[in-house]
């Protein structure tokens, strides 16, 4: 069998399971990793991190409504035409009047998200799912698709 089948199999395994790992914790990092984005932002540190933390801020909101991350928005969709309008802005240039948008469609992002309090999700993953995760990435580092001096994180 290819590694790329194995790792296909593999893939699918964890895609299988992927609810399990739906959790409170998953949601707090999920935010605190868009506000990371937001303060590089803000701080004029990197103006593109904006359109990372406002899709971040859709995700979250879809994590706390007990729904799967979505890794690729579907091409027709009004999220994904929004970040792309963001994005566009960014590559032209930001305009206070932009800066004021954005700031406050945030905040309205992180009302609707405290608004769904409290989460119907697990505080954590149980010992099980740890457990299991561990033993998922051992046979990944098995398969052989990573160069021998390729870390990856788990």
């Amino acid at each position: 069998e290819s590694p790329r089948s194995e790792f296909k199999q593999l893939w699918d395994e964890l895609m299988s399971r992927r609810t399990e790992f739906l959790t409170q914790n998953l949601i707090r990092r999920t935010l605190d990793h868009a506000n990371l984005y937001l303060a590089r932002f803000r701080s004029q540190e990197n103006v593109k991190k904006i359109y990372f933390a406002i899709r971040l801020f859709f995700q979250a909101k879809r994590l706390c409504k007990g729904k799967e991350p979505v890794i690729f928005l579907e091409e027709n969709s009004k999220k994904r035409a929004y970040l792309m309008k963001i994005r566009q802005k960014v590559a032209d240039g930001l305009s206070d009047a932009d800066v004021t948008e954005l700031e406050d469609s945030i905040q309205q992002k992180k009302k609707e998200i405290e608004d769904l309090g409290p989460w119907r999700v697990n505080q954590d993953c149980d010992q099980k799912t740890r457990d299991w995760i561990a033993e998922w990435l051992s046979r990944v580092r098995q398969v052989g698709l990573f160069p021998q001096n390729h870390t990856v994180v788990g």
